[in-house]
């Protein structure tokens, strides 16, 4: 079809569903569909999207670029990854990629753009580096929702 809609569709997925779901939505933007999504993961916004309209209490709250609506909502998270035992392989890789990343007992420690932490994991599953276990927590002093821009 011309038009694909999906709501939530990465609500449920394990990191691997959801990489295989980015690669599958650029294959269709790539035969020229247009994707329409929901999702209130904003680091999957930048990976999927173009153009972006965020809605809140029912109004237009943003509309425009995806990048520039990643880089205003939520710009900091700090990832926790439990890994299969080759911390020391993973720390350089991910540091390369983020600029930060630290060894806390049997985790790795990220602070990284929002829209970076799919990043992180794709780079660890291409190098083979399996993650056993991880956790996200908004970054101290980060805001949540973008800021108003746009129509509204």
């Amino acid at each position: 079809p011309p038009l694909l809609v999906l709501d939530e569709p990465t609500a449920g997925l394990d990191v691997a569903a959801r990489l295989e779901l980015r690669r599958f939505v650029q294959q269709e933007q790539g035969r020229g569909r247009t994707v329409i999504l929901s999702t209130h993961w904003m680091e999957e916004i930048p990976a999927m999207a173009d153009l972006v309209l965020a809605l809140e209490d029912g109004r237009v709250a943003y509309f425009g670029d995806a990048a520039t609506f990643a880089s205003a909502s939520a710009p900091q998270a700090r990832m926790f990854l439990r890994l299969n035992g080759r911390t020391e392989e993973a720390l350089p890789l991910i540091t390369s990629l983020t600029g930060n990343a630290s060894h806390e007992g049997e985790w790795v420690a990220v602070t990284c753009l929002a829209a970076s932490k799919a990043q992180v994991l794709a780079a660890l599953f291409g190098a083979g580096i399996k993650v056993l276990d991880f956790r996200v927590e908004d970054a101290p002093g980060v805001r949540s929702t973008a800021g108003r821009g746009g129509d509204s």
